[in-house]
């Protein structure tokens, strides 16, 4: 990623459930501007709205994903050179989730395909899922 880590457009990545293997792709276009966050996008779930926060000092963001006519997800995450790393929280669970800008190049098939680690609980807790 670019100096800007929160760029408006199309985004892509994935989530996870903990203690499985698959990566579940969302696809999303993301609008950040002057703090906010607003959106949508769509995943094996379905259609979505997006809405929240972030902050370009802590590069921290933390969004709703509501499904259209369906429940609520929390998510909660932290900004690096690789995109949107953090956890998302609902009423039954929480695992991880990874996205990042198309236009950044890192986001491509083999991002869904390699090994990577993400976190089940908030940034600074020590449990990790493994997609190993």
């Amino acid at each position: 990623m670019n100096k800007n880590r929160f760029p408006s457009g199309p985004w892509t990545g994935f989530y996870c459930y903990p203690n499985r293997h698959v990566k579940h792709q969302m696809n999303l276009q993301l609008t950040f501007e002057h703090g906010k966050i607003s959106g949508s996008g769509d995943d094996n779930i379905g259609a979505f709205a997006i809405s929240g926060s972030y902050n370009d000092v802590g590069l921290e963001c933390q969004w709703i994903k509501q499904y259209i006519g369906q429940h609520q997800v929390w998510y909660k995450g932290g900004a690096d050179h690789h995109g949107i790393w953090g956890t998302w929280s609902l009423f039954c669970g929480s695992g991880g989730f990874h996205i990042w800008p198309l236009q950044s190049g890192v986001g491509d098939e083999d991002a869904m395909e390699e090994e990577e680690t993400l976190p089940l609980e908030a940034p600074g807790k020590v449990r990790v899922l493994t997609n190993a």
